[in-house]
């Protein structure tokens, strides 16, 4: 028999099958609406061997089920990608940053950094006063803010070994930019530049800012008024005419593909702001609640919320369209980061995994 009519003939079957078995179906949706499987891909049902004609009509009826229930084909079951590493750090890592092939996060309950490398190790710990509002990979180390503390934290990447960075008069530092010369911190007072090496941390923009971004040629700011401006990043002189007007309230902006990229927590749209206008220049739509989003080489990353799970689901930056590539976790995602060859990702159970392509 031919592999056509070997098709037909299972398809005819498994039809009469169900038709017959009514409960069959039900215990189908059932399983597929379980296979949200804990950080792993969902397999496409192919070319295994049919064992039984139950076998097979359940196996059809899934495709057709997984078909007409995706809401946005072909992301959220596609293959794609293969989780590599998983980790079981105890308690959930509220921030991470990845480069090379480690990553760091920081811990709340004990406040900690943590490095984590690609084998599945973890290298070292280092508990800090917390909490933590910020990690950052920069010149010298890893960057470390909590916004009960006057000083930053910079950590040895290697070792782990903590050295405290002054801000003078400055309180309460939460988010951060690293560049190669100057860190710009947000403070109670706005946003300070602070030296990385020898000098006095200044005043670079006074007002309360909920988050910073750095530009290719601005440093871009988020007002707690919800404006999106951009500002010399050496004198604070705004460099832009026209400003964009958000809801700021538990928002983020960052800069990713020569663009600002702007998100409420929660929310179901990434906005992209142009950076040489200010102005918006497409809204994506997401496939969840916004937690988090970062770039690689290839594409843009976001993580979102949905229940008590999440996804992890790469977009294309030329249109917004969500591609064909998304994984799908059992526990909320936290906060993610790319390295050279993956992503990682923190989720609310405790874990982290590092999240590859494919090959």
């Amino acid at each position: 028999m031919t592999d056509d009519r070997l098709g037909k003939a299972l398809k005819s079957v498994g039809d009469r099958y169900i038709r017959e078995n009514p409960a069959e179906l039900e215990k189908v949706r059932a399983r597929v609406g379980r296979e949200r499987v804990r950080r792993r891909i969902w397999i496409g049902v192919g070319a295994a061997t049919v064992t039984s004609v139950a076998v097979a009509a359940i196996v059809y009826v899934a495709n057709i089920e997984r078909t007409v229930t995706n809401e946005h084909p072909p992301a959220a079951w596609t293959q794609g990608l293969t989780v590599d590493v998983e980790i079981e750090i105890g308690t959930p890592a509220t921030e991470i940053v990845a480069a090379g092939s480690s990553a760091w996060l920081a811990t709340d309950s004990p406040a900690k950094v943590i490095r984590v490398d690609a084998d599945g190790s973890i290298a070292w710990e280092t508990p800090l006063e917390g909490p933590l509002s910020d990690i950052l990979r920069g010149p010298s180390g890893i960057w470390v803010s909590s916004a009960e503390r006057s000083t930053l934290v910079r950590l040895d990447p290697e070792t782990g070994d903590p050295t405290e960075v002054g801000l003078g008069s400055f309180t309460a530092p939460s988010r951060m930019h690293i560049a190669q010369e100057n860190a710009r911190v947000v403070t109670a007072q706005g946003v300070v530049k602070v030296p990385v090496g020898a000098g006095a941390p200044s005043l670079l923009y006074p007002g309360a800012v909920v988050d910073v971004a750095m530009g290719n040629n601005a440093f871009w700011l988020l007002t707690a008024e919800g404006v999106i401006e951009a500002i010399d990043p050496d004198t604070g002189v705004p460099t832009l005419l026209e400003t964009t007007t958000v809801p700021a309230a538990d928002a983020e902006i960052t800069f990713l593909r020569e663009a600002i990229w702007y998100a409420a927590r929660g929310g179901v749209s990434l906005r992209r702001i142009d950076e040489s206008t200010g102005s918006t220049t497409r809204v994506m739509q997401l496939p969840g609640g916004y937690v988090d989003v970062d770039a690689d080489a290839n594409g843009l990353w976001v993580i979102t919320e949905s229940g008590e799970g999440g996804a992890l689901t790469e977009l294309d930056p030329a249109d917004g369209s969500v591609m064909d590539v998304s994984i799908e976790f059992d526990s909320a995602p936290l906060d993610l980061s790319t390295d050279d060859e993956g992503v990682w990702v923190s989720l609310a159970d405790g874990s982290i995994v590092r999240v590859t392509r494919d090959r």
